[in-house]
């Protein structure tokens, strides 16, 4: 738990250096624990989630992560996921895609519903500058939530496989 505070305040003090720019760097070894039908399934969350935490050693949004597949057209689906750390990818558990990504942090509207479609289009703005193609899949981590008089304001941040 206190890792995972250290972490957290580390996150808190990179927002002003990390929102809104874009860098490339390795995303880390997840595995899949559950996948929930979207971001409208929290009702099914005591169930489908929780039983895969600990909730004196870890927090649930570290846990879930939103994950939004596309293709050159635009956006595709949206699913929730579960996940761990990983230390290897091995047997039959499935894993976010990982290794080389480009990453950027953000800072939004819990209620702004153009979130997607504003990411999609500046990442692709980044890729054609430089080059780069992706995997056809962004995940995105809620960091941190901070309550903001009658709307919330949540920390994410952003990562997008590279080809």
């Amino acid at each position: 738990m206190r890792r995972r505070l250290e972490e957290a305040q580390a996150s808190c003090k990179s927002i002003p250096d990390t929102t809104g720019k874009f860098s490339v760097r390795e995303l880390p070894l997840f595995s899949v624990q559950e996948t929930l039908p979207s971001v409208s399934a929290f009702k099914e969350y005591q169930d489908r989630v929780l039983r895969f935490l600990d909730l004196e050693q870890e927090d649930i949004l570290s846990s879930l992560v939103r994950a939004i597949s596309f293709d050159e057209t635009g956006l595709k689906g949206s699913e929730m996921y579960v996940v761990k750390p990983a230390v290897e990818a091995e047997g039959n558990s499935v894993f976010l895609e990982h290794g080389r990504c480009l990453y950027t942090a953000f800072i939004a509207d819990n209620n702004d519903p153009s979130i997607p479609e504003k990411m999609f289009a500046l990442c692709h703005d980044w890729a054609a500058e430089h080059h780069a193609a992706f995997c056809g899949m962004v995940y995105i981590f809620i960091r941190f939530v901070m309550l903001n008089g009658n709307t919330d304001r949540h920390f994410y941040e952003v990562w997008v496989p590279l080809q």
